[in-house]
């Protein structure tokens, strides 16, 4: 299986780097400790999200894991609507961290 995880750095954490090092750090282990192919992607603007996702479902990826909030998860369901891949959301929005 593979899985492509994209974070938005702000959602829910500002702008701290500790959070979004910790964020990918999980995932990382997740990753290794379930033999999963796995990369992980950090938006860096507006629209970020929506290009990476696009290009993650371009290339068969089996589930695309959207990390941030509602922003990050419309982005990221739009640009995959249509496609195989599925959609996987950890919430981090402004009412989670």
């Amino acid at each position: 299986m593979s899985v492509a995880a994209i974070i938005n750095p702000l959602s829910g954490a500002g702008a701290d780097p500790r959070v979004v090092e910790r964020r990918i750090s999980f995932l990382r282990d997740r990753f290794r400790d379930t033999d999963v192919d796995g990369t992980i992607a950090v938006t860096e603007r507006a629209r970020h999200a929506y290009e990476l996702a696009a290009a993650a479902a371009s290339a068969g990826v089996d589930v695309i894991i959207a990390w941030g909030g509602d922003g990050t998860v419309n982005e990221i369901g739009s640009a995959i609507a249509g496609s195989s891949s599925a959609l996987a959301v950890i919430p981090a929005g402004s009412g989670r961290v």
